[in-house]
């Protein structure tokens, strides 16, 4: 874990390069009407608790969840991966495709089928890693949902993994990129949204916060192993 001051931080509180635009409804809109594109999140069963590992595409969220997850015994479950299950896409950006009634009707069958999966644990104080964002870029636009839809998450703990924009554009490949430069920017602000987003979010919900830096030939696993176990630990004491 890293102190908040290693975090990318915005001069002056100001967000430079992009327009940050804060919406003020949980729901997709047509970007016509000036709607979000930021789907609504499922509301998880109650009795499920997640600790929401986030961080802009491509900083190593998922990686890093997973591998946390399997040497804890922990489910680590991806917000995008269900929404690819329930459709029957394959890629991630087709998800970007779907129409407003398609999205939502994928977010109501995700909603069931966790429903369906933990139905047996609905009573028992479930803990899972979730993999999701704080922001999405459309249009040259950062959008982040309204802050009160975090609560159906359920967290009682919030982590993000941030990283370098020049290596996080090569884990995502983009070797088409036409404006390498751009896209370094569009990268290092939405990071920046994400560290207000971070701070807002778990002073809201008061739950623990960390920051992990994901380097190339460092990364932050033991780090956020010991940082979930000492979660773990904490919460066996509280019962």
């Amino acid at each position: 874990m890293i102190c908040a001051a290693e975090f990318p931080t915005i001069p002056d509180g100001k967000v430079s390069a992009l327009n940050m635009k804060r919406t003020m409804r949980a729901t997709r809109g047509s970007k016509a009407t000036g709607g979000s594109p930021v789907e609504p999140y499922v509301d998880l069963p109650s009795g499920i608790r997640t600790i929401v590992f986030t961080g802009v595409k491509g900083a190593g969220k998922s990686t890093l969840a997973s591998e946390v997850g399997s040497d804890l015994g922990l489910s680590a479950i991806n917000y995008s991966d269900l929404l690819l299950e329930v459709t029957g896409l394959e890629r991630k950006d087709a998800l970007d495709q779907l129409s407003d009634a398609e999205r939502l009707d994928a977010i109501q069958r995700v909603q069931q089928l966790l429903e369906h999966r933990w139905a047996d644990d609905s009573a028992v104080d479930q803990l899972l890693l979730l993999t999701n964002h704080l922001s999405v870029i459309s249009d040259g636009v950062i959008w982040t949902p309204d802050r009160n839809v975090h609560a159906c998450l359920r967290m009682i703990a919030l982590c993000v993994v941030f990283a370098s924009p020049l290596e996080i554009l090569q884990r995502r490949k983009n070797g088409s990129t036409a404006d390498i430069a751009h896209a370094l920017s569009e990268i290092d602000e939405q990071q920046k949204v994400n560290a207000i987003e971070a701070h807002a979010v778990a002073d809201i919900y008061q739950v623990p916060l960390a920051l992990f830096r994901n380097a190339s030939g460092a990364p932050p696993k033991r780090e956020a192993l010991a940082w979930v176990t000492g979660l773990l630990q904490a919460r066996r004491r509280g019962r």
